[in-house]
């Protein structure tokens, strides 16, 4: 029976579909370690955007396995090019294989993967008339596990894309019909609704951005405006907004820069340096969004009879973008271009994110529901105004933004997808509720839940000691604040100190590398939003404080000059999806240094990015078990905390990990007492479930020097010296082990115990003392 093609444009067809799990379940495969008795296991996982092939290597030398999907009957004679899409890491070589006709054919051979999305266009075997099979052989060359992700197979007529890849129509920069001349109009007087600030304010807040403490930020936007009036956006206008993920881009589509931040960034500085130019600049900009076919990435989440889709993120900021400059451009823009621009925040932007506000209940504990809701504010407002039947559609969205955020942040302020997800939270959810209240003549703080305005108390317990700078714990692709929820939250809660002591470190950066980078620019809500006067930048972590609902403890002594943080990681109940294996995690920083780090994460685009979430990368002790390597822990049901107190100079700390091991430990538990700011001793103690050793895994941004001899090793890092002594080991390892999220290189120290047999209990301590 002929399988079904599902169109990605009219000459590539997709005949295994990865991505879409109602697809991707109907599809025969198996998946295998190669050789007979081999140990470890091959596991195969679907997830939301791909197949994943995960095994272990828990030795020293290499380790292949085998996937293997059909029967197909993909009719060939139309196609001559066979097309992956897969992610493949640096350490695993792969030979690509089709069946075509009953005889199998080699269409790679030993082709290394290079870390991130992988797109393979190679010839069909000539003559061919019917492929019934694809053949994956994997070799890893390094031990840990082995992970490949699976994202769709199709064929191609190599003519016919030829065709449709020729270069395509580029508009008229002038945009006869749609934008009224710059030097005609001026700096506006007045806007179209007013969403985040009024025409009248402009004055104040040409004078606010000449302050001293904000100066330096202005001064960061007009740079960016700059480069950004070299552009010209008609260059990438397509069917496709550009976009820089590339977990859903083709090749040929990499390489453009996305439309939203220079094109805000033209509107915002024009306005406050009253320059025509600019201003007309970021109606080109608005125009160029408008005329590309759709609002998504590419036509991976448009595949005819599939229904996967990557979410509603550039839907979102696309509508977003649109409104606001729909608002601030109002006189510069015709009557038929303000039409086009209602339309297309409809059909393009709102529709999509209705859809999945509708569809997916799970957005609305995490941080997609309140940020998707920024969109539906924003345009529902210019909508409200221009179309007679929207009725209550913005306090439908006010109620989704609102119950979002009343889930997503606990009772005690904290959440579990760490500082970086928070802030950007903050950043899109928090002007959309200001503008609400704008338009309705609400008080903004009224509407925010309650448990928001403790929120400063999870930033000092998960900031670093030096200011601006958090612990990078969970899904953090920086140790950096780079959003503007800093200054939106200082603005609104003037009491809550936290934000107004670092927001002066938070303002005027540019990480263009950072994964959050992509999702948000630092820039206009702080000025507009944030308090008039930034004071010098201070040090908030407190001396001891902890999180019940979330289970993070924290310490910061200071003695002679020198200081000692301690940041110990819990769990909340059922915790997100961005959260890691990480339960009992110890961080240490001294000196206001980090000593023994939390990784965070890389780029989502980086393959490796999963096996920065395992307990093994953390400092922790996990089971090691032949053939299987290190366990894992799972994701606990109940909330664990660390609970502890902190007397003078004196930490306690204590936890039951118990829960967080489904397996490998029958009992866990980990115990810090520190007697003083430069001595920790650090105690694992509990049972085994299975025979193996029980290893303590240390990270940090320098090598270890081991002294076997003594069971110990140093770690020095920028002038500040630990020592380590475990005197329980068996044995010390150390290696050059993945990056942390800046792709900085990370040693990783493993203490392995002696071997334990099931049910042999242990009672391991660890003492880390300052040199």
């Amino acid at each position: 029976m002929p399988s079904q093609l599902l169109q990605l444009n009219p000459a590539e067809f997709i005949f295994a579909s990865f991505a879409d799990r109602d697809i991707s379940d109907q599809l025969p495969r198996m998946f295998e370690l190669d050789g007979a008795g081999l140990p470890g296991v091959a596991e195969v996982r679907q997830v939301w955007a791909n197949l994943q092939l995960r095994w272990d290597v828990p030795g020293r030398g290499h380790a292949g396995a085998t996937f293997v999907t059909g029967p197909f009957a993909v009719d060939t004679s139309a196609f001559d090019r066979f097309v992956a899409a897969m992610e493949v890491t640096s350490d695993i070589t792969f030979t690509l294989e089709t069946e075509v006709d009953g005889t199998w054919h080699a269409l790679t051979d030993g082709v290394r993967g290079d870390d991130g999305r992988m797109e393979l266009d190679l010839p069909l075997p000539a003559g061919g008339q019917t492929l019934t099979a694809v053949r994956l052989r994997l070799t890893k060359h390094t031990s840990g596990q082995a992970l490949v992700k699976l994202v769709w197979f199709a064929v191609a007529d190599s003519v016919r894309r030829d065709l449709l890849l020729e270069p395509k129509w580029t508009p008229d920069p002038a945009w006869p019909g749609l934008l009224v001349s710059a030097e005609d109009v001026g700096v506006p007087e007045r806007f179209g609704r007013g969403l985040l600030f009024d025409a009248d304010q402009l004055p104040a807040l040409r004078v606010k951005a000449d302050q001293p403490g904000w100066r330096p930020h202005m001064d960061m936007l007009r740079r960016r405006a700059r480069v950004a009036l070299e552009r010209a956006p008609e260059a990438d206008v397509g069917d496709f907004v550009p976009w820089t993920d590339y977990r859903y881009l083709r090749d040929r589509e990499r390489g453009r820069r996305s439309l939203w931040w220079d094109a805000l960034d033209l509107g915002f500085v024009g306005l406050i340096d009253e320059d025509p130019a600019m201003l007309r600049h970021a109606g080109r900009f608005l125009m160029s969004l408008l005329h590309c076919r759709h609002w998504c990435q590419s036509a991976e989440s448009r595949v005819l009879g599939s229904v996967w889709d990557s979410r509603c993120f550039l839907e979102e900021m696309s509508a977003s973008t649109a409104a606001i400059l729909l608002d601030w451009l109002d006189p510069l823009l015709t009557d038929r271009a303000k039409r086009l621009a209602h339309v297309a925040l409809w059909d393009k932007g709102l529709a999509v994110i209705e859809r999945d506000m509708m569809k997916y209940a799970y957005v609305y504990r995490i941080n997609q529901g309140p940020w998707f809701c920024r969109a539906r504010v924003l345009a529902g407002l210019m909508l409200e105004d221009a179309w007679p039947r929207v009725g209550s559609y913005v306090e439908r969205a006010m109620d989704d933004l609102l119950e979002g955020l009343n889930h997503y942040v606990l009772p005690d302020g904290g959440l579990d997808e760490g500082v970086g997800y928070f802030m950007m939270t903050m950043h899109t959810a928090l002007p959309a509720v200001l503008a609400y209240a704008k338009a309705r003549g609400r008080n903004a703080r009224d509407l925010l839940p309650p448990q928001l305005a403790k929120s400063d108390r999870y930033l000092r317990i998960m900031s670093a000691v030096r200011p601006g700078r958090f612990l990078p714990e969970a899904d953090n692709s920086t140790d950096r604040v780079l959003s503007d929820g800093v200054g939106v939250l200082a603005g609104l809660y003037p009491e809550a100190s936290a934000y107004r002591d670092i927001l002066a470190e938070c303002l005027g950066h540019e990480d263009p590398e950072s994964y959050f980078s992509q999702y948000m620019q630092q820039g206009m809500y702080s000025l507009i939003h944030g308090p008039d006067e930034v004071p010098p930048p201070r040090t908030i972590v407190p001396g001891f404080a902890e999180l019940p609902g979330l289970g993070q403890l924290t310490s910061y002594r200071e003695h002679d000059d020198r200081s000692t943080r301690v940041h110990l990681v819990g769990c909340r109940a059922n915790p997100s999806h961005h959260t890691h294996r990480d339960k009992g995690n110890l961080l240490l920083e001294l000196d206001g240094v980090p000593v023994l780090i939390d990784r965070g994460v890389p780029r989502y685009d980086d393959a490796r990015k999963a096996a920065f979430e395992p307990a093994a990368v953390h400092n922790l002790l996990t089971p090691w078990t032949p053939g299987r390597g290190f366990l894992d822990q799972a994701h606990p049901k109940a909330t664990m905390p660390f609970t502890g107190q902190s007397e003078g100079d004196a930490l306690h700390a204590e936890i039951d990990l118990t829960p967080a091991w489904a397996e490998g430990f029958a009992a866990c538990s980990r115990s810090v007492v520190s007697l003083d700011p430069d001595r920790l001793e650090v105690t694992d103690a509990g049972r085994m479930a299975t025979p193996g050793h029980a290893v303590f895994h240390l990270h940090a941004r320098a090598p270890f020097v081991i002294d076997e001899d003594a069971r110990s090793a140093t770690l020095t890092v920028e002038g500040v010296t630990l020592r380590i002594a475990v005197p329980w080991a068996e044995r010390l390892e150390q290696r050059e082990h993945l990056t942390d999220f800046a792709l900085r290189p990370v040693y990783h120290l493993e203490a392995w115990s002696p071997a334990l047999t099931a049910d042999d209990t242990f009672r391991l301590t660890t003492n880390l003392l300052r040199l």
